[in-house]
C-alpha cells in the first residue's frame, strides 16, 4: 500500500502501527478507568461512547492510555471499592497506535482497540 506524500506531509493514521511492535506483554494492570460519552452541542449525553483505561506493564512499569470502543464490563468505582488487582488483555495485534503531534523528536500517539477482556485477581 501506497501512502500519499503531500507538501511533505503524511497523514498520521497511514503511520499506524499494532500495539505489539512497542509491548512484549498482552496482560495490563489497570490503574485508572473513565468512561466517555458523546457531546451534542457542547453538552455531554448520556449516549457511550468509549471507556479509556490507563494501563501498567507489570514487566517493565510502562504506563499507557488505551481507548476500548466496546463497553467493559468494569466502572471506575469498582476500582475504587476493592483491594482486588484488574487486569486487562489486550488483544495488541489489533490495538493500534496511531501519531497525532510530534514535538522535538517525540510522537504524541494515541491508542485504540475495538474491546479488550477484563480479568480480577
Amino acid at each position: 500500500m501506497q501512502m500519499k506524500l503531500d507538501n511533505n506531509q503524511v497523514k498520521a493514521s497511514s503511520l499506524q502501527h499494532p500495539l505489539s511492535d512497542f509491548t512484549g506483554s498482552t496482560t495490563f494492570v489497570v490503574k485508572n478507568i473513565r468512561e466517555n460519552y458523546e457531546y451534542v452541542d457542547g453538552k455531554k449525553t448520556d449516549t457511550y461512547a468509549s471507556t479509556s483505561l490507563e494501563c501498567v506493564d507489570p514487566k517493565t512499569f510502562e504506563t499507557f492510555k488505551i481507548k476500548v470502543t466496546d463497553h467493559v464490563n468494569i466502572k471506575p468505582e469498582d476500582l475504587e471499592n476493592t483491594e482486588k488487582i484488574f487486569y486487562v488483555q489486550i488483544p495488541t495485534t489489533e490495538a493500534m497506535v496511531v501519531p497525532y503531534e510530534l514535538k522535538y523528536g517525540t510522537a504524541k500517539v494515541s491508542i485504540t482497540c475495538k474491546s479488550v477482556k477484563i480479568l480480577v485477581k
